[in-house]
């Protein structure tokens, strides 16, 4: 107690220099004043409290992180976007080096596999003469909160570490579900209280910006729909994968929660999500209950093959006021039409005609390596004409409507090409193996399983590795699990999962 008084008291010298420089600033540029200030803050926190508490808190404040943005500007902004991220990362290589000793299997074959992977994309930037720096912007927009993998990974108590996060995501994700109930009811003017509205420029280039263009779809405060999917499949997958009174909330209650999360992912409208939320519930029945879900799935496609002449409906004219289930209706309908499969250019599915394209030139231009890590996502390639998008008509029309980031594994085939690609999927296969050597263990094993499988499915549309707090919850409960695996390397398993 004494040793935590002193240590308190050391930083008051420190916090004050900090607090007078701040105050001096002020006089002569704000901007600085609000700098110095939040280094102040930084510094008083970080050491106060452990790195796992500050990657909680990272992980509750996350899904509200464009909503704070959209609320504050100047100087302030850069801060409120890239500070947590920086922090994080400051953090996530203090506890490596101090935690090297710690590391088990599981996490020696994690750290391989990133390694491997970095390697592979550092291959693919020399190979086609990227410049490092957009190399490093391309390795951040993929594995931005890597370093909570880390922190998590070497806790002391990750029991106890997995638990608080798991009771913190769904919070988080019950909360986003409310808000997404008040959307669905209160329509636009509900909406517009909750939507993104900021851009943050660097050096005259607009480096991160959201702007909601339409407000028909129910994003809570996330950027779109299908994040907002995202995030709550997660927190659904906690209450699935752990119980409601393995985390200490009330069971009436955590199953309310579960049923508002997944009628929200239904009522956005998002059919990757609503997909997400099928292997979810069909990775707890595979577990759980033993139920052959691979031979249940194959004969539900093969019935709705026979049946779609009866099925298929013509999708009526959208409209910002239609209803709900309408637009849901339409949307599912848009999948019986045989016209969305063809990856014709004119056809409603441009996603399908996109990737198709991206992997056509792939496999004929750059199949080992792709066009350079970091080419697309680096917004400098654009004005200097590098960006292999601008080569092909239909990389133009994404850049043009904005379908760049509809597909996190098309843009890493495109950057890295087939090898790179194959390291991240490597990456969750050694995630997967982790949960099924865990999952009869702990709960967070099943999880594990659960979110590795939804990263991979959404991955096919949308950026989900570089969604902010989806990433986050992501990285930081593989860490978790890792660090529970290296409790329990060499134990006799319990009889029932903790």
């Amino acid at each position: 107690m004494l040793a935590d008084r002193q240590a308190h008291t050391g930083l008051l010298a420190p916090a004050a220099g900090l607090g007078v420089a701040a105050g001096l600033a002020a006089a002569i540029k704000p901007g600085a004043a609000i700098s110095l200030t939040a280094i102040c803050l930084v510094v008083i926190v970080a050491t106060r409290i452990s790195p796992q508490a500050l990657v909680i808190g990272a992980i509750a404040y996350l899904p509200f992180e464009g909503f704070a943005a959209s609320h504050v500007h100047g100087p302030a902004l850069p801060w409120i976007r890239y500070g947590p991220e920086a922090v994080l990362a400051v953090v996530g290589l203090t506890v490596l080096i101090g935690g090297v000793g710690r590391i088990g299997r599981h996490m020696r074959w994690m750290l391989l596999a990133i390694i491997a992977t970095l390697i592979v994309w550092g291959l693919s930037a020399v190979s086609n003469g990227v410049d490092p720096t957009t190399y490093l912007l391309g390795v951040r927009a993929e594995f931005r909160y890597l370093p909570l993998l880390l922190i998590m990974g070497l806790s002391a108590h990750p029991l106890r570490d997995a638990r608080t996060l798991g009771r913190v995501v769904v919070a988080v994700a019950g909360i986003q579900a409310a808000i997404a109930a008040a959307e669905l009811i209160g329509g636009a003017a509900v909406r517009t209280l909750f939507a993104q509205h900021y851009s943050v420029n660097v050096g005259g280039i607009t480096v991160a910006h959201s702007t909601a263009v339409k407000l028909t779809s129910i994003t809570g405060t996330m950027r779109t729909y299908n994040e907002l999917s995202a995030l709550l499949v997660l927190g659904l997958a906690v209450l699935v994968a752990a119980g409601p009174r393995r985390l200490g909330i009330p069971p009436r209650l955590g199953v309310a929660l579960a049923l508002l999360m997944a009628a929200m992912v239904v009522a956005s409208g998002s059919r990757e999500g609503t997909l997400a939320v099928g292997i979810v519930l069909a990775v707890a029945a595979r577990t759980r209950l033993r139920i052959p879900v691979l031979r249940i799935v194959a004969v539900a496609a093969v019935l709705t093959a026979v049946a779609l002449p009866w099925i298929v409906v013509a999708p009526t004219q959208g409209h910002r006021s239609a209803a709900v289930t309408t637009r849901v209706r339409d949307k599912w309908t848009q999948l019986l039409s045989p016209a969305t499969w063809s990856g014709q250019y004119n056809a409603k599915n441009f996603r399908l005609y996109l990737s198709a394209t991206e992997i056509r030139r792939v496999a004929r231009e750059a199949p080992a390596f792709g066009f350079g890590t970091g080419s697309i996502v680096d917004p400098r390639t654009i004005g200097n004409r590098s960006n292999p998008l601008l080569e092909f008509v239909a990389g133009r029309l994404a850049l043009e409507r904005g379908f760049v980031y509809d597909g996190n594994w098309s843009l890493l085939l495109m950057e890295t090409g087939f090898l790179g690609l194959a390291c991240v999927l490597g990456l969750l296969a050694v995630m997967i193996a982790a949960g099924r050597w865990l999952a009869d263990v702990h709960w967070i094993g099943q999880w594990l399983i659960m979110a590795s499988l939804v990263v991979i499915e959404l991955g096919f549309f949308a950026p989900i590795l570089q969604q902010h707090a989806v990433s986050a919850v992501f990285w930081a409960f593989t860490g978790t699990a890792l660090a529970i695996c290296g409790e329990w390397q060499g134990r006799r398993r319990p009889a029932t999962p903790a």
